[in-house]
């Protein structure tokens, strides 16, 4: 399943819990001799899918026996782990380099989560003032992008926002009827500009994202203040001449 894989399973571990869902309660053997994939590597898979919350092992006798979590268990699994991250973050800040500007290119399959993880981190502290996109890519409604916004939706109608956020997209003409636009306008405002760069572009208090949309996996941040501000000026800039 794509959706599997897009939440971080590798194939291997998507193959084997979608073989767990449907013969629950057997053993590394049978699992390895079903998937056809090497036991020394279903043994590795297993135990990374234990780690994530997706399946559990019991003892049977002598026998060790793998079962697929229920969906509400591992969401539950899931929350839980969100919530221990959230409430490392405090402790982990007084950690953190003194250092002006951090740049970091992230290629890895969780990319683009990082950015709605971060969002989400503000918003839950009443920090977040304003959020703004920048695309002139065709492929603006992938499913990472559509989630994104949806999980932001959410958490923005959950949370005691105080102040008014600001959610803006500019975007190419093209794209005007385009569904991400509908999806988008029910948290913000979208403008249309032609810009001559492939890559969207995400800014928000301390951060900057450039990315491919068609391509999640690469991704670079940039987190400093004074970036943020400026290509927040920048941004201000082209929306003041940009178009309903």
């Amino acid at each position: 399943m794509n959706t599997l894989k897009e939440y971080g399973l590798s194939p291997k571990e998507v193959d084997i819990f979608l073989f767990l869902v449907e013969n629950n309660g057997i053993t590394a053997y049978k699992i390895a001799n079903g998937t056809k994939i090497f036991k020394s590597t279903c043994y590795d898979v297993l135990e990374r899918l234990i780690e994530k919350g997706f399946i559990s092992k019991s003892l049977d006798g002598s026998k060790m026996i793998y079962h697929a979590r229920d969906i509400i268990e591992i969401i539950g699994v899931v929350k839980s782990k969100e919530e221990l991250l959230l409430s490392l973050a405090p402790k982990l800040k007084t950690l953190e380099s003194k250092e002006e500007t951090l740049v970091k290119h992230i290629d890895s399959e969780n990319a683009f989560l990082g950015i709605d993880f971060k969002i989400v981190e503000l918003i839950k502290k009443q920090e977040l003032t304003f959020v703004y996109m920048l695309g002139n890519n065709p492929k603006i409604t992938t499913k990472s992008s559509n989630l994104l916004i949806q999980r932001l939706l959410k958490e923005l109608s959950n949370a005691n926002i105080k102040k008014k956020i600001k959610c803006w997209g500019l975007w190419n003409p093209k794209f005007k009827d385009n569904p991400f636009m509908e999806i988008f306008s029910k948290m913000g405002e979208n403008k249309f500009i032609d810009l001559p760069s492939e890559a969207t572009t995400i800014i928000f208090d301390g951060y900057v994202y450039f990315f491919y949309l068609e391509d999640n996996s690469n991704v670079v941040e940039i987190k400093n203040k004074k970036i943020s501000e400026e290509m927040k000026s920048y941004f201000e800039h082209l929306w003041k001449i940009a178009k309903k």
